[in-house]
Parts: structure tokens; C-alpha cells; sequence
């Protein structure tokens, strides 16, 4: 460098010092001005000032988690509470601290606050919504303030919902106008609308009503709870009687919520504020008419007519066209209601959301914002029934049709809707659980009356006069007195109330187990049930003792999540003696006070200028991401200890060279496995090798499992899944270099239909009646059966083997667990497995057809699904998916019949044993239904992975969308539990039952019926067939034994509701079965094979499978 300096040109002038010092501050300055303005878009803004007045009590109404949401973000928390107001000089400037636990992670994150009261009136209390992100499967939510906590119970939102549209009705208190609700849901059911009431206390008969219609799934009905703080530390204001009405704001906010990811659109009315929809079919119609695609409408906002009406008290004579024909329109009319797109919003007010106008939206972070504004809908109005007067039921007017509030042009509603209304009303009334309560609803108005009396004196005439201040009047009537009529009782909302631990500012209350109960009167008074509990959860991370930690942790967490830092930069040491080989001789020179013997070039103090703005480019570059994240993540790598030596059993495995969803060249094992090999199986790896000439890839494989990881039964499914090579031939297990070689086959890749049904292993089975109707209704309607056989009898197997003949069913054994060859004692599996495991067959009837079909059902023998409004499975399982990547599975109730059957072939009947049903009060899990891309295993029931399960649509996508099982609740499946025999002569002509979901159609229609009969017949007439008639089995013999040891294995456990999984292995394999000489029965078996020993697993694996009369019915 030396040598470098000396030849340089001497210059005529002399740089000198000063001027390099002038140099530099300008640089300086430049630098320091540079920071000012690029320093602020990665800094926080500064928090306003947040003055604390006092200690206060809150009340957690709801608390939800969002897995995904369109509007909230993803891993969202959003809290539905009433708070007093007073607690800081701006409540919605106060943080609350909110802390989330996965299983791998604790985030501390600060919420906002937001309210859609405003802040000046006079009411302490009020709505605030607070809302945070947290990571991805959180399954603990604390609130801490000062190094204390308390956790709170909260629930997933609604990601499916009966229709496009739902009304969130304001909380009825002491209600009994059911000809009012009658009128809002038929008209809601005509339009498109589903109902979700919130119920503080109502007439019990009246209550008792809308429990019919719920049952019918045309309405939700949601306790709305009296604010309780069970334990204090000292006087508080009492919140019931300092809140805006009872807080309706808080519960449309909660319904806000709850729906906001399930539905188009969301109104926000009360009972008797009815909306028809001008010159559409639906409200979905309409709402997208009006909101024609802009995003500066926030809400379309309906203004509110008054009219008087007539009722009647009786309820077969309840007519929805005297009551609109009979109204008289008011000259008043009250403020009016919003209807919204809930992506839009995550709270609302109890008429429109407050900030619903003049709010910005920025659609691209590059983009000036646009303001939102509600749109009033100026040709339409909603019909407020504000007063209904009783009349005689024999002398109700005929009227006229009242014109449409809004435009006063057109009708209010068309005839033709009105007769439809008025049929579909008519046909649910004659139904007789709920013709049986005309008797019991109320036949005048009682509480109405003083209600209304009270509102009146309360705010209703100051309002009207003008008079009323919301910095003045808190508009509430909690002190209304409500007398009790003994022939007329009351349900009332209540629930377990629970008090956190005292806390500064603020201490939580919330509520658990809600419920409806005739103990509590509708007056303003309650009583106290429990005793609250203190729940202070807080998981260790370190010492489970050590209260220090948590005080160091929290403190270390606060200093974090201001500095805003998540990364962590490491920078090199440079020995300052070596400073002068690293830095430039200039920048050497100023920083060690140095004298150089060379003179400055100006070419010296280009370069130094050059290296001073390198540096400060770079400390930018570094910085930022240290600035651009406010989140804190504590992760642990998994350490997986090994407890003991065990054996698992492979029983398939599949290579697809191409895949909808595992990828190319994918590798898939079913497998039953010992999960406690290590402390968590699905932590575990397992090392696959491919092969194709010579070429060889090694890949670490995942484990999944779809039993719970803490139930008893020691062995489980576990799917091991990788990806290898193209054209693989040979696939190998490695384990400390040990190798075992495992067979493998592809999966199918084209079926005989869309739909396959895979059904549980049977095992001495000899219901072969339950196999022909769930065979013939299965073809029908369009599915494939896949069964897997353990034993069965053997005429039985040969009337299936004539079937599968005719391409109608498919037929894999299913083998007994065998460990050939081992280096020492091991746990049985068969007898520590659950039911033989299950799972695993379904999981691979999924792996074969997962490439193939476009949907598997997962169910049993005598599990029947019969397509309600469809031709086909397809065509309804097309059209409850709709589409939508948010649906994972389709869930389908399972209700229990009991029936008759015939011991002759040639006389069944299909249509006598639907006829002869009858339904029981039983009834049992599910069934799911699914499309097999988006699974790679499932349970007997549905896929443990079915809920919150996350979906990337691109490679690059960070957050992904979180699929959730829709639960069917129109249809659900015929379950033929007991089936007796009956003589021929005997059989007597039902009717067919309706459908166990919606319990208004027929179960299957008549024509269908027929067809089906007709066919069967046509297909047992056959001669290969016919000749099985004399051996199939005449009466039940295994069954009835089989039914007592499950009853005494578990299923008496579970119907007591005592079978606990982490204590009971649900499994009878030991169960006794008697062999009958005259009833020869087929096995499956195959030839086994065990690997070499392995640490810590050792594989074993069947070949060849068959079926074999030389076991019997032997499990």
C-alpha cells in the first residue's frame, strides 16, 4: 500500500486539513438528513400518551381464532367485550397485552382496540373489539397486564352457513310476540336468508317454537348473557344498567364475527323489522345490485317505515297475508338498518357501523386511499312492524297490498310470493311438534306492553322530542320491573361465570357453558350460581417454579417487541491493531489520531467519500428487516429420544409417478406402528431409499397419524410419505445402515366411477341383506364399493365374488397383524390397536383411488346415504363443496333406524326395508364424504386433519388458507343399526321415513324406490346367483355375539359417556367367536415377511394375499 501511495502525481496544491474536515460534515449532514427520512418508514409511530384513571371490570362476551380470514389476516384473534370507558382518558389509544401458545411457539403481541360507541355519551360502558395476529395452530389465549394472566376460552368462527345471507337479530328480552318471528323467518326462508337470534329471556312456549325451527336448521339460536363480575376486590359500577341496551352492539358485533368468513352478506335488524326484496328473487339479488361491485360502498343502509298491524292468537289460523294485507303505514319511522359484505367490517353498531363512512381503504400499498361511504337504498324500506293489535281469527279483513315504503310505487310483495310464503308457513305449522304447542303460546300481550311502557319513559319520548343527548342520557332500561306470570314461565340465558385474578387496569370476567334455564325469572334480577374459578395458566418454559423466569421472560419479551427485532445480526471482531489493513488509510488516520507521512489526493477523499456511503447502504440493508417486524417467535428444534425398541407392520405401499397432490415420484406407506417407539411419533423421520438402474436417492419420509397421540391403544396408523425418483424399482428402508427392501404398487388411476365408498373391514360377517341394499343404492346413485374382508361366511363371500363379476364392487383382503420373525418379546398388535385398525384401511382405499375419483366416502356396511334433491352423489357432493377450496370434507349425521329383512333371496326387498324403518333416538358419529386430492389419510369417521388444515395455492405463498369439514345439515345417513328377521307373510307396507337431516322430505322418493327394486331383482334373478339362495345364512349368528362383546368393550363405555380414549383402547379382538360346522366361513391371509433387525424399528410386511376355508371366522 506504501509503495501504492509514493507513486501517485504530486499536485500543485496542497489539500488542505480544513477543508477535509468541511468535506466530511458535509457528508455528514447529507448522511444525517438521509436517515431522517428513511429512518421513519421502518420505525413505529409513536404511541399517543395513555392516562389511567382507574381499576375497572370487563366482560368477555367472545373470543374467536381465525385460522384464515378475507379481511383480519391470518392466525387472527378478535375479542367481543364490554368495557368501561372511564378505565383511560381514550380507551381506544389503551393496549392490551395478548399472549398465544401453539405447540412450538409463545408470542406476546399488543391488540387494538376499537368501539363502536361513541366516546363522549354518557353510557361507562361499552362495545370494545380488540384484535391481534398470532402464529399459525394456536390452541392457548392469555390477557396479561403487570406479569399477570388470565386465560381465555374462545372458539374457531362459522366456515359454512345454511345460506349466502344471514340476519343477525337484536337479543329478545322477556320476548313473546311469536307471530312476529313467524313473520320475519317465513319471509327471511322465501328470500335467502338464514336467521341468528341472540335470546336474553322469552316465553317458554315461545322458546320451545323457535327450538322447532332449529331443529329444522332454519334458524341458530345463541344465549345472550346478563354481564356478571362474580369475584371482586371492591366496589364497581354495575355494568347492566350503564350500557347502551343491553349492548346489542356487542352482540351484532359477535354475529359479525361469527359469520364473516361463511356468508356474502350480513344484516343487522331486529324481529319486527322485515325486508322484501323490490324487484329480485333473493336478498343475494339485491345486496349485489345495489353494491354492484364498488369498493366505495361500505354498507347499503335501509331506512325504517312504521306501520300498524292485526294478529291472531291462534296458530293454525296464522296467515302472513292478513298481516301484510291488514298494515296501515305510520307517519313515524326509526332509524334505519345496514346490511354489509362482512369482509368489510369487523364490528358494527346496533343500525349501521360507525365506521362505516369516510373510512380509508388502500387496495395497493402504492395507492392514494379511497373513503368509503354507506349507500342508502332509496326504492326500497324495511317493513317495521311497530305495533300489532289482536284480532278474532273469524273476522280478519281481507285488505290491499301496501306499496313498497322506499319508491311507493310498486307493491310491497308480490301475490304470488305471498301464497308461497303463506303454503311453505302453513305445511311447517301442521307438523305435529309443533302444532302440539298451539295450546301453551301466549294468546295476549303482557310483557309487550310494559316493555314498550318502559322504553317509552326511558329514551323513546325524549327521542321523539328531541330531546335526548347521548352525553347526557345513557339510553337503557335495565330498571324496568318486570312481573312474573305463573301461567305463562320463562326460560332465561345463563351460563358459568368465571372471574380472572385482579388485575391494573382492568380485570376480565367471562363465561363458559351457556345455557337455557326456567330457574331464572325474566325480571332484571338473577341469581348467583357458581362459584368462579381462578385461571391463571401460565405454560413453563423453563423452570416450572421459577416465578423469576416469568417475570425475566415477560420483561425480556416487552424489550423485544419494542425494539421491534426478530433477527439477529452477527458482525465480525476486527483487532483494532489490524484496522489499518481493513479500513481506508483516511478513515485509519481520523479514527486513530495517526499521523500519515503521505499527503491527501483528492482522489484519496473520492474513495473515502465512496466508502463512508458503501457503509451506511449496507447498515440500511442490514437494518431493515430488524425494523420491519414486530412479531417474536421462540422455537426449539425437536429432539426425538428413542424409548424403545419395537415392530411396525406395512400394510401397502404406493408410488406415483404423477400426483394431484403428493407430487411426483411420491412414496406413500400404510403402516401400524408402535407410538411408543419415541415420545412423539410424528416427530420421528424415517429414512426411504429409491432405485432405478444406477441411480439411487435418498430422501428422510415424514409420519402422519389420524389417531390421537395420548389414546391407550398402543399401536396406531401411521402414514410415512417422500418423494424419490423417476421410475423407481426397488424401494428400501434404512436404518444405522441396515436395509430392508419393501414391495410397492402403483395406485389406480382410472375407476368405474366419480365416486368410490370405502367400506370398514367386515369380519365374520353374514349380513349379506345389509350388502345388497347398500350395493344397489350405492349403484343407483353412482359409487363404486371398495371393501376390505377379514373373514366373512363363505356363501356370503360368494354372492359378493358374483357381484365383483359384474364390475360392481371390488374386493381386498384385509390381514391379520403378523410379526414373523423377531429378536424378542414385543406387545401384540391386534389386540392394542383400535378396531382393528380401521384408519388404515380407509386410509389406504384413499392412496389407490386418490388419482382416480373425484370423491371417496369413508363409511361401514350398514351406513346408507341416499342424495337428497340430487340425481347422483356427484351431483350433490359437487354442489356442497360449491367450489370452494375452504371446504375439507363434507360431513354427514348419522341417525339410527331400526328395520325388518327377509332370509329369502328371491323376495328382497329393498322397498320393505325402507318402509318398515323406524327411526331411533340414537345416534351415531359421523361420516365424512371428500374430495382425495385434498387428503392422504383419514380416521373411521373423517380426517383428524380435516379441520384447520392449510392450504398453499402457490409456492410462493406465505400465509396459507385453512380448510375446515362442512357439516351436512339437509341430509344425513340412513344408519340400518338392527335388522330383524320377519317372516314373508308378515312384512307389512310402511311409508317411507323422511330424511333424518332435514326431517321435512322423504327420505328416498317412490320412483327411485322402484327403479332400484326393479334392478335388483333383475341382477338376483341371475343364475349364478340364484343358486346361492339355499346357502346364505337364514338367521344371525355372529352378529348377535359381536354386538354383545362391542356393547361390553366399549360401546356401553361410550353411550354412559365414560370411555375416555386416554384410558380405553377401543378394540375386541378378543372377542370369543364359535365356529358352525354348517356355516363354513373364508379368511384372508398371505405370506408374511420380516426385515432384518433394526434399531429402533423393525418392519415386517405380507405378500401374495388370499382368502383361505382353512381358518374359519378366527379374527
Amino acid at each position: 500500500m506504501t509503495s501504492t501511495i509514493v507513486s501517485l502525481q504530486k499536485y500543485r496544491f496542497k489539500v488542505h486539513p480544513i477543508r477535509v474536515v468541511k468535506l466530511l460534515a458535509l457528508l455528514s449532514l447529507v448522511i444525517i438528513y438521509l436517515l431522517f427520512k428513511i429512518m421513519p418508514r421502518f420505525q413505529s409511530q409513536t404511541e399517543p400518551e395513555v392516562q389511567l384513571f382507574q381499576n375497572t371490570h370487563t366482560f368477555i362476551h367472545s373470543a374467536y381464532y381465525f385460522p384464515v380470514s378475507k379481511s383480519l389476516g391470518s392466525n387472527a384473534v378478535a375479542i367481543v367485550t364490554t368495557m368501561n370507558k372511564r378505565t383511560a382518558s381514550d380507551i381506544t389509544n389503551y393496549k392490551m397485552n395478548l399472549i398465544g401458545t401453539s405447540r412450538t411457539a409463545r408470542w406476546l403481541k399488543e391488540a387494538t382496540l376499537t368501539t363502536e360507541h361513541a366516546l363522549n355519551d354518557r353510557c361507562d360502558y361499552s362495545l370494545i373489539t380488540a384484535q391481534s395476529n398470532f402464529m399459525h395452530q394456536m390452541h392457548t389465549l392469555e390477557i396479561e397486564s403487570e406479569g399477570i394472566y388470565v386465560k381465555i376460552p374462545f372458539k374457531t368462527p362459522k366456515y359454512s352457513a345454511p345460506k349466502p345471507v344471514v340476519f343477525c337479530v337484536s337479543p329478545q328480552f322477556a320476548a313473546e310476540q311469536w307471530q312476529t318471528f313467524l313473520v320475519q323467518l317465513h319471509v327471511s326462508k322465501r328470500y335467502g336468508a338464514h336467521l341468528q337470534l341472540y335470546v336474553v329471556s322469552m316465553v317458554e312456549s315461545y322458546f320451545n317454537l323457535i327450538k322447532e325451527y332449529e331443529k329444522l336448521g332454519l334458524v341458530s339460536i345463541e344465549p345472550w348473557l346478563t354481564i356478571k363480575f362474580p369475584v371482586t376486590d371492591g366496589p364497581y359500577l354495575e355494568p347492566n344498567r350503564n350500557v347502551e341496551l343491553r349492548n346489542q352492539a356487542a352482540a351484532h358485533t359477535d354475529c359479525l364475527l361469527m359469520y364473516k368468513e361463511s356468508v356474502s352478506f350480513v344484516g343487522i335488524l331486529d324481529m319486527d323489522d322485515i325486508l322484501i326484496p323490490t324487484n329480485a328473487n333473493s336478498y343475494y339479488e339485491e345486496f349485489e345490485r345495489e353494491y354492484a361491485g364498488s369498493w366505495e360502498i361500505s354498507a347499503l343502509h335501509y331506512d325504517k317505515f312504521d306501520y300498524t298491524t292485526i294478529k291472531t292468537g291462534e296458530l293454525k289460523s296464522q296467515s302472513i297475508t292478513s298481516i301484510v294485507k291488514n298494515s296501515r303505514r305510520l307517519r313515524t319511522k326509526d332509524a334505519g338498518k345496514s346490511f354489509l359484505r362482512p369482509e368489510r367490517f369487523n364490528s358494527t353498531w346496533s343500525h349501521y357501523s360507525r365506521n362505516s363512512d369516510r373510512k380509508p381503504i388502500y387496495l395497493s400499498p402504492h395507492h392514494e386511499p379511497i373513503f368509503w361511504q354507506r349507500k342508502l337504498v332509496s326504492n326500497n324500506g324495511i317493513y317495521h312492524l311497530k305495533k300489532m293489535f289482536y284480532v278474532n281469527s273469524t273476522s280478519v279483513p281481507g285488505g290491499a297490498l301496501p306499496v313498497n315504503p322506499g319508491d311507493n310505487i310498486t307493491a310491497l310483495i308480490s301475490e304470488q310470493h305471498l301464497r308461497e310464503i303463506d303454503e311453505d308457513m302453513k305445511k311447517m305449522l301442521t307438523r305435529p311438534e309443533i302444532a302440539n304447542l298451539s295450546a301453551s303460546l301466549p294468546k295476549d300481550d303482557f310483557y309487550m306492553d310494559i316493555v314498550f311502557s318502559c322504553y317509552n319513559e326511558s329514551f323513546y319520548h325524549i327521542r321523539d322530542t328531541q330531546w335526548l343527548y347521548n352525553d347526557i342520557t345513557c339510553v337503557n332500561a335495565f330498571n324496568c320491573e318486570l312481573p312474573q306470570r305463573e301461567d305463562m314461565p320463562c326460560i332465561h340465558s345463563d351460563a358459568t361465570y368465571h372471574s380472572g385474578p385482579s388485575m391494573w387496569p382492568i380485570t376480565y370476567h367471562y363465561a363458559t357453558d351457556s345455557f337455557f334455564s326456567n330457574y331464572v325469572t325474566s325480571a332484571k334480577y338473577w341469581r348467583r350460581r357458581t362459584t368462579p374459578e381462578q385461571d391463571t395458566f401460565f405454560p413453563p418454559l423453563s423452570d416450572p417454579s421459577s416465578s423469576q423466569f416469568q417475570q425475566f421472560f415477560i420483561e425480556d419479551l416487552r424489550s423485544f417487541s419494542r425494539r421491534h427485532s426478530e433477527h439477529f445480526v452477527h458482525f465480525s471482531i476486527i483487532r483494532w491493531k489490524k484496522m489499518d489493513t481493513f479500513l481506508h488509510p483516511i478513515a485509519y488516520s481520523l479514527l486513530s489520531l495517526r499521523k500519515y507521512r503521505y499527503k491527501l489526493h483528492p482522489l484519496r477523499i473520492c474513495k473515502l467519500v465512496a466508502f463512508v456511503f458503501f457503509v451506511v447502504v449496507v447498515s440500511l440493508i442490514l437494518i431493515t428487516p430488524l425494523l420491519s417486524h414486530n412479531e417474536i417467535l421462540y422455537s426449539t428444534p425437536k429432539e426425538v429420544p428413542i424409548l424403545q425398541k419395537t415392530h411396525a407392520f406395512i400394510h401397502s405401499a404406493y408410488y406415483y409417478p404423477v400426483s394431484k397432490s403428493l407430487g411426483n415420484n411420491a412414496v406413500a406407506l400404510v403402516t401400524t406402528m408402535n407410538k411408543r417407539t419415541v415420545p412423539v411419533i410424528t416427530d420421528y423421520t424415517i429414512n426411504l431409499h429409491g432405485s432405478h438402474l444406477k441411480k439411487r436417492v435418498a430422501n428422510v419420509a415424514t409420519l402422519t397419524t389420524e389417531h390421537l397421540l395420548n389414546d391407550r391403544c398402543d399401536y396406531s396408523l401411521v402414514l410415512v410419505q417422500t418423494n424419490l425418483l423417476t421410475g423407481m424399482t426397488k424401494l428400501e428402508i434404512e436404518s444405522e445402515g441396515v436395509l430392508t427392501e419393501i414391495p410397492f404398487k402403483t395406485p389406480k388411476y382410472s375407476a368405474p366411477k366419480p365416486v368410490v365408498f370405502c367400506v370398514s373391514p367386515q369380519f365374520a360377517a353374514e349380513q349379506w341383506q345389509t350388502f345388497l341394499t347398500q350395493l344397489h343404492i350405492s349403484k343407483k346413485y353412482g359409487a363404486h364399493l371398495q371393501l376390505y374382508v377379514v373373514s366373512m361366511v363363505e356363501s356370503y363371500y360368494k354372492l359378493i365374488k358374483e357381484y365383483e363379476k359384474l364390475g360392481l364392487v371390488s374386493i381386498e383382503p384385509w390381514l391379520t397383524i403378523k410379526f414373523p420373525v423377531t429378536d424378542g418379546p414385543y406387545l401384540e398388535p391386534n389386540r392394542n390397536v383400535e378396531l382393528r385398525n380401521q384408519a388404515a384401511a380407509h386410509t389406504d382405499c384413499i392412496l389407490m383411488y386418490k388419482e382416480a375419483v373425484s370423491f371417496v366416502g369413508i363409511l361401514d356396511m350398514d351406513d346408507i346415504l341416499i342424495p337428497n334433491n340430487a340425481n347422483s352423489y356427484y351431483e350433490e357432493f359437487e354442489r356442497e363443496y360449491g367450489g370452494s377450496w375452504f371446504v375439507s370434507a363434507l360431513q354427514y349425521g348419522k341417525a339410527d333406524f331400526e328395520t325388518i329383512k327377509v332370509a329369502e333371496l328371491e323376495s328382497q326387498s329393498i322397498s320393505a326395508i325402507v318402509r318398515n324403518a323406524r327411526r331411533l333416538p340414537t345416534k351415531d358419529q359421523g361420516k365424512s364424504f371428500v374430495r382425495p386430492e385434498r387428503f392422504n389419510s383419514s380416521w373411521s369417521h373423517y380426517s383428524r386433519n380435516s379441520d384447520n388444515k392449510p392450504i398453499y395455492w402457490t409456492p410462493k405463498q406465505t400465509v396459507p388458507l385453512m380448510m375446515r369439514k362442512k357439516q351436512m345439515k339437509f341430509n344425513g345417513i340412513f344408519h340400518m343399526k338392527n335388522m330383524y328377521l320377519k317372516n314373508l307373510t308378515d312384512v307389512r307396507d310402511g311409508a317411507v321415513p323422511l330424511n333424518p337431516g332435514d326431517n321435512i322430505t322423504q327420505l328416498i322418493s317412490e320412483e327411485h324406490l322402484a327403479e332400484i327394486d326393479a334392478e335388483m331383482k333383475s341382477i338376483l334373478s341371475l343364475e349364478p346367483i340364484a343358486q346361492l339362495s339355499t346357502t346364505l345364512p337364514k338367521d344371525d349368528f355372529y352378529m348377535p355375539i359381536i354386538f354383545k362383546c362391542y356393547n361390553d368393550s366399549f360401546y356401553h363405555l361410550r353411550d354412559t359417556k365414560t370411555l375416555m380414549n386416554d384410558i380405553t383402547c377401543v378394540n375386541a379382538f378378543d372377542c370369543e367367536l364359535p365356529q358352525r360346522e354348517d356355516m363354513p366361513c373364508i379368511h384372508s391371509d398371505a405370506t408374511y415377511h420380516s426385515g432384518p433387525s433394526m434399531f429402533p424399528i423393525t418392519f415386517h410386511w405380507a405378500t401374495d394375499p388370499f382368502f383361505t376355508n382353512e381358518i374359519g371366522c378366527y379374527q
